[in-house]
């Protein structure tokens, strides 16, 4: 094991146990080795602020185009999840998906700020099949990327699918966007690791499309983890 300050850093996978709406989730994340020092991550024991950039029907494209609204933000750690709307079958966005997500990660990190990506919530839509399987497709990419970037990753997809018999519930009626039980789960995966591995930060940019934007300004997983990093 790799130790930078209060930051626990492993090569592989780690498994993180932590109770999540009243039940235990098991929370597949990654922490890799070059993550910023610990004067970068740790800071005086302040009100963390949560800010939302999410925007509905961004694709990774879009998100790179916009990289400077998240810059001038000043973040301490930058969490994307990016990629339901490259999968939409005829996206041009689907081909140049990780040239894209690694430019956003290279343009952040080169300000010396942490990234967390979150793998896409899956589509649960029965009529929305082949955009689940190209979606599918670029999970496999972010989780590529996000290795070879030295990236924290928690696999949303895998936490959401663990108990496939109840997953309806977290989801809005359209099978793609999840509801608030939904976004609880996001945010409470995000706020379990951080807290697991002693992560503090003042400034988090929660940076996406209509999934980080989410449903309502108290019910957004942004909204929900800014009230768990501060209650």
């Amino acid at each position: 094991m790799h130790q930078l300050g209060n930051i626990k850093a492993l090569p592989g996978k780690k498994y993180l146990l932590c109770l999540l709406l009243f039940s235990i989730v098991i929370v597949n994340a990654r922490c890799n080795k070059n993550v910023p020092a610990a004067a970068e991550l740790t800071v005086a024991p302040q009100k963390p602020t949560v800010f939302n950039l999410g925007i509905g029907g961004n694709t990774s494209l879009d998100l790179l185009h916009r990289i400077d609204t998240v810059i001038n933000l000043h973040p301490d750690l930058v969490i994307i999840m990016v990629g339901a709307n490259d999968a939409t079958p005829g996206t041009p966005t689907f081909n140049s998906y990780s040239g894209n997500l690694a430019a956003i990660i290279d343009t952040i990190k080169s300000y010396h700020v942490a990234v967390m990506l979150l793998t896409p919530t899956p589509i649960i839509s029965k009529k929305k099949k082949r955009r689940e399987e190209y979606l599918s497709v670029l999970r496999g990419e972010m989780d590529s990327v996000g290795n070879a970037n030295n990236c924290y990753l928690i696999d949303m997809n895998s936490i959401f699918i663990k108990d496939s018999s109840s997953i309806t519930s977290l989801y809005s009626e359209d099978g793609i966007h999840p509801n608030s039980n939904g976004y609880a789960l996001i945010a409470q995966s995000i706020y379990a690791y951080l807290m697991s591995e002693n992560v503090k930060v003042l400034r988090i940019v929660c940076f996406g499309d209509s999934i980080t934007l989410g449903i309502g300004s108290d019910t957004s997983y942004p909204a929900i983890l800014q009230n768990l990093l501060t209650q």
